[in-house]
């Protein structure tokens, strides 16, 4: 019985050993990993926007990595941001008016959320995202709600004018106006505006900080 277990543990570890390499990051072979994703926005109407990838442990860089991974497709125009979620990179391309979604650890394309107007940034709460959109470049914008599990939109929520970065804490989504010196709250759970704060001029970014 002892040497038919020992055979067996042997068994296990060269499985898991087999399971765990074959999802090592490995660039060269378009395998992605923990490490830093630049958005390169391209030229203003040439839709030549590209993402690069540059590996924790390394200062190599590689670009082009949506094209390499999807038979040289063409990102769109104006790559404006990427954030991950779960197992899925969610590329917003602010000037095609698109939210790319791709594998992230191979950088195939999943699905592609279309119709948007110029969108920004994304948060993610669950399987819910957050878009934030300008729609135009003097009224009010707009933050879309996302299924992930359709990737299709279920609500939009109107916001200040030139919405940019968002930050997720507590149940709320705050929201940087930029163009009207605003800070929008949205209560999650009634996905409404709860309250609206004034701060300076041009708001853009927010972080949570060590205190919450």
């Amino acid at each position: 019985m002892k040497t038919i277990k020992f055979r067996f543990g042997l068994l296990a570890l060269a499985i898991f050993s087999f399971i765990s390499c074959s999802n090592e990051p490995n660039p060269e072979q378009g395998i992605y990993g923990p490490g830093i994703y630049v958005t390169n926005e391209g030229n203003f109407g040439q839709s030549n926007g590209s993402i690069s990838y540059i590996p924790r442990n390394t200062y190599n860089v590689y670009n082009n990595i949506f094209a390499n991974a999807n038979d040289n497709a063409i990102l769109g125009d104006v790559v404006q941001s990427i954030n991950m979620h779960k197992n899925k990179a969610y590329i917003v391309v602010n000037n095609s008016n698109k939210v790319v979604v791709v594998n992230a650890e191979n950088f195939k394309i999943s699905a592609t959320i279309t119709d948007r107007e110029l969108p920004r940034y994304i948060a993610f709460l669950n399987n819910k995202a957050y878009l934030s959109e300008w729609v135009n470049f003097t009224g009010n914008g707009k933050i879309s709600v996302i299924d992930l599990s359709s990737n299709t939109v279920t609500k939009s929520i109107t916001v200040g004018k030139l919405p940019e970065k968002l930050l997720i804490h507590n149940n709320r989504l705050y929201v940087t106006n930029s163009s009207d010196s605003l800070v929008h709250i949205i209560n999650l759970s009634s996905e409404t505006v709860e309250s609206t704060l004034t701060v300076g001029d041009w708001p853009n970014s927010i972080v949570l900080d060590k205190n919450n």
